[in-house]
C-alpha cells in the first residue's frame, strides 16, 4: 500500500488533534449538563420524601389522620411533582396525576432513583422504604430530557462540519507550512552538473526550513568543488599522458621513415623509455590520488625509526644524485622515533629528494636532515637549485601545478608530487613548512610528532 504524502499525514494529525479533542469535549459536557440537571430534580424528590416521613412519625400509623397530613402536604407541592404513599401495602395517598401503577415502576436494585417514560412524557422517579412506609414520588422532566436529547443532536450534527473545517483548515495552514519545501524542490529540480554554480535562496528565517536550505546549499557547494577539482583533474591528467604519448608517435615515426644505425635507435628507445617510464610515473600518481580522493589507502600505525628511514632514503637518492652529478649529505642529530606508516613516509621522504635533484643546478648539493626540536621531529630537505619565487609558495602543493623553470618537458614532472607529499604529512598529524629564494635553493621541512 502506497503511503500517504507528508501533506495528508500532517493534516490527519491535526484533524486528529482538532476534532477528536471537540467530540470528547462535547460528549463530556452534555453528560455533565445532564446529570447536573438530575442532581437538582433528586435533591428536591429527596426533600419532599424527607418532609413526608418526619410527617410520619409525627402522626404515628393511625391511617386516617396520616391521610389527612399527607393530603393537605400534598397540595403545597409543585404541580410538575405527583406522590404516591403507601403503608404495610395499602394505600394512603395518590395523586391524581400519578401516572404509574406501582407494580410497572422498575427501580434498579441498589438504587433509589429511576428515570421513567410514559407515552411521550418523561418522569424522574424517588422511591423510599422506612418502617413500612413507602413514597413514590414523581417530578415530570420532559422539557429537560427534549431539551438535552435536541442540544445532543445538534451538537452531533455540528462534529461532520467541525471535522470538515478542521480538513480545509489542515491543508490551507500545511500547504502555508510546506509552501517554502515545494519552491525547494523546484529549485533544486533545476540544478544539474550544468549549473552547480546556483543556489536555493534562503529564507533565512532561522527555521528547520532555512537550516534546510543552508545544509543543502552546502551540499550544491561540495558537489560544484568536487565537479571542479574532477574537470581539472581530468583536462590536467589528459594533458599529462597526451604530451609524452605525442613525443613517442613522433619518435617513432621518424624512426620509420628510413633505416637507422643501431646507434641512432639506441638513442631513440632510450628516449622511448624515458617517456613511458614518465607516462608509468604519472599514471601511478594519479592512480594514488583518485585513492586518496576515496580514501582508500590504508594507513598503518607501527613504531618507525626515522633515523633509520632517512639513511634508507639519503642511500637511494645518492643513485638519483649520481645520474644528475648531485651531491647528496645527510645530517642526523637525533635518533627519534614516531607512530606512522613506513611505505607512505618514505615515499613522502623521496619524492622530497627527487624534486632536489631535479630543480638542482649541475653540480649541486642536496641536504637531508633531522633533528628533534620543541618535542617534535623536523625533518629537512635542502638544495642549492633553482628556487621558487615567494608570491607561488602558496601554490607548489596544488594538483598538477608547475612552475614555469625552463625545464624541458621530459623532466619538469606533472605536478602531482608536492600534492601526494602534502597528504602524507596531514594524515600523520604533521605540519611542512618552504623557505626558498630564486637562484639559491629551496628547503622544505616536515615536522611530525614524535613518539614518547
Amino acid at each position: 500500500m502506497k503511503r500517504p504524502s507528508l501533506r495528508v499525514q500532517l493534516v490527519g494529525v491535526f484533524v486528529l488533534l482538532y476534532s477528536v479533542p471537540f467530540i470528547i469535549f462535547i460528549v463530556w459536557m452534555m453528560d455533565h449538563v445532564q446529570k447536573d440537571f438530575l442532581e437538582e430534580v433528586d435533591g428536591q424528590l429527596e426533600m419532599v420524601a424527607a418532609k413526608i416521613d418526619s410527617l410520619f412519625e409525627k402522626e404515628g400509623k393511625e391511617i386516617s389522620k396520616t391521610k389527612d397530613v399527607i393530603h393537605s402536604f400534598a397540595t403545597l407541592l409543585d404541580p410538575s411533582h405527583t406522590l404516591f404513599v403507601s403503608v404495610d401495602s395499602e394505600t394512603i395517598f395518590r395523586s391524581a396525576n400519578f401516572p404509574f401503577n406501582i407494580s410497572s415502576i422498575v427501580i434498579p436494585e441498589g438504587s433509589q432513583f429511576a428515570t421513567v417514560r410514559k407515552g411521550d412524557v418523561w418522569y424522574r422517579v424517588y422511591q423510599k422504604r422506612s418502617n413500612g412506609l413507602v413514597t413514590h414520588i414523581a417530578d415530570n422532566i420532559t422539557i429537560l430530557e427534549h431539551t438535552i436529547a435536541e442540544s445532543r443532536l445538534l451538537l452531533f450534527a455540528y462534529i461532520p462540519l467541525v471535522v470538515i473545517i478542521s480538513v480545509v483548515t489542515g491543508f490551507l495552514l500545511v500547504g502555508r507550512i510546506l509552501r517554502p519545501l515545494d519552491n525547494i524542490i523546484i529549485k533544486a529540480r533545476e540544478i544539474s552538473s550544468e549549473n552547480l554554480n546556483q543556489r536555493i535562496p534562503n529564507p533565512n528565517t532561522d527555521d528547520e526550513i532555512s537550516r534546510l536550505v543552508t545544509t543543502l546549499n552546502e551540499m550544491i557547494e561540495r558537489l560544484e568543488r568536487s565537479f571542479s577539482r574532477m574537470e581539472r583533474f581530468t583536462a590536467n591528467a589528459s594533458h599529462e599522458l597526451r604530451t609524452p604519448l605525442t613525443i613517442l608517435k613522433g619518435e617513432l615515426a621518424v624512426v620509420l621513415q628510413r633505416e637507422r644505425t643501431a646507434e641512432e635507435y639506441r638513442e631513440i628507445m632510450k628516449s622511448n623509455y624515458e617517456e613511458v617510464s614518465r607516462i608509468a610515473s604519472t599514471v601511478e600518481r594519479l592512480f594514488m590520488l583518485a585513492k586518496i580522493d576515496s580514501n582508500l589507502i590504508p594507513v598503518e600505525r607501527e613504531i618507525v625509526d626515522l633515523g633509520a628511514l632517512v639513511e634508507e632514503v639519503y642511500s637511494e637518492g645518492m643513485t638519483l644524485g649520481k645520474e644528475s652529478n648531485i651531491t647528496l649529505e645527510l645530517d642526523i642529530q637525533d635518533r627519534v622515533v614516531m607512530r606512522g606508516d613506513v611505505i607512505l613516509l618514505t615515499q613522502m621522504l623521496l619524492n622530497l629528494v627527487e624534486n632536489a635533484v631535479k630543480f638542482n643546478h649541475p653540480s649541486g648539493t642536496v641536504r637531508i636532515s633531522l633533528e628533534r626540536i620543541d618535542g617534535v621531529a623536523r625533518v629537512s630537505v635542502a638544495d642549492t637549485g633553482i628556487g621558487i619565487p615567494e608570491h607561488l609558495l602558496n601554490r607548489i602543493f596544488e594538483r598538477f601545478y608547475r612552475i614555469k623553470t625552463g625545464s624541458t618537458a621530459r623532466n619538469a614532472g606533472a605536478g602531482l608530487g608536492l600534492s601526494i607529499v602534502q597528504w602524507i604529512v596531514d594524515i600523520h598529524g604533521g605540519t611542512i613548512e618552504v623557505s626558498s629564494r630564486p637562484g639559491s635553493g629551496s628547503t622544505f621541512s616536515v615536522f611530525l610528532p614524535v613518539h614518547t
